[in-house]
């Protein structure tokens, strides 16, 4: 991989997988009429949103809710679009462009977003004024904040967000094979921002006075076809439509020594 290319990884994570993702080639409407149902998935890195979009995604009846307030997706539409990077967009244009096309033929759009995406908005109200587009509100979060900060460390590293990325790596990336070191000091940092983003999103769900319903990843993992089915309701749509299993294989394991080690220097 030569210099421009390692760049491009390094600030785009998988470049060939956002560019598919924001293909037409995942279009799921005919591009001529708004959503008639908006739902927001508010997540955190690593708390299984991947999986919960994927699933959402592959029902046919939940839109493609992606992260389309992440800059690198936006990136990703601006290179299947033609739009030079320094040309200005304005969000509602690129909101707008994405809802016709990823509404499923029932109507409905979804959008995930990680705290983070929403630092966009200087105000809150520009954040909360976000919010009240959106029908539906879930909020998915994760107990286990180390095994989360673990996982995400991992994933600053190799750029690697799920087994998703992996086809669209070349044989041979480095990346595949990744050992990435236990580094306190990053593992540290992945869990402050964790918190802060997980609170950044209760505090400003309860001061929007929006309604939401609660997720957590372990609940999902412990009771599949109960949450995801409570998941589908909650979004008006038929529980029977939620996969019976996993789309995403599981990136970490029960008895990661890394987790261990972690807690460990935490003394939990």
């Amino acid at each position: 991989m030569d210099e421009v290319k390692r760049a491009s990884s390094v600030r785009d994570g998988n470049t060939a997988k956002i560019d598919h993702l924001m293909s037409a080639h995942r279009d799921c409407g005919d591009g001529s009429r708004p959503p008639q149902l908006r739902y927001l998935v508010c997540s955190s890195p690593r708390c299984g949103s991947n999986l919960v979009g994927d699933m959402l995604y592959q029902s046919e009846v939940a839109g493609d809710p992606l992260e389309y307030l992440n800059p690198r997706f936006i990136r990703g539409w601006r290179r299947e679009k033609k739009i030079e990077a320094s040309a200005k967009l304005s969000l509602n244009t690129y909101l707008e462009d994405i809802e016709v096309r990823r509404s499923t033929p029932n109507g409905h759009f979804g959008l995930k977003a990680h705290f983070e995406h929403l630092f966009r908005f200087e105000r809150e109200a520009e954040r909360v004024g976000f919010l009240r587009r959106f029908d539906r509100v879930v909020f998915l979060r994760r107990r286990d904040k180390t095994a989360q900060a673990v996982s995400l460390h991992r994933a600053r590293v190799t750029q690697v967000w799920s087994s998703f990325d992996r086809q669209f790596l070349e044989e041979g990336d480095s990346r595949l094979k990744q050992e990435v070191a236990f580094d306190p000091e990053a593992l540290m940092q992945a869990l402050s921002d964790l918190i802060a983003q997980d609170c950044g999103w209760k505090s400003l769900l309860e001061r929007s006075g929006l309604a939401y319903e609660e997720f957590w990843y372990e609940n999902l993992l412990a009771d599949w076809s109960g949450e995801g089915g409570r998941l589908m309701r909650s979004l008006n749509l038929p529980q029977e439509r939620w996969g019976s299993t996993p789309t995403l294989a599981r990136q970490g394991s029960k008895d990661d020594p890394f987790v261990l080690r972690f807690r460990g220097l935490l003394g939990v």
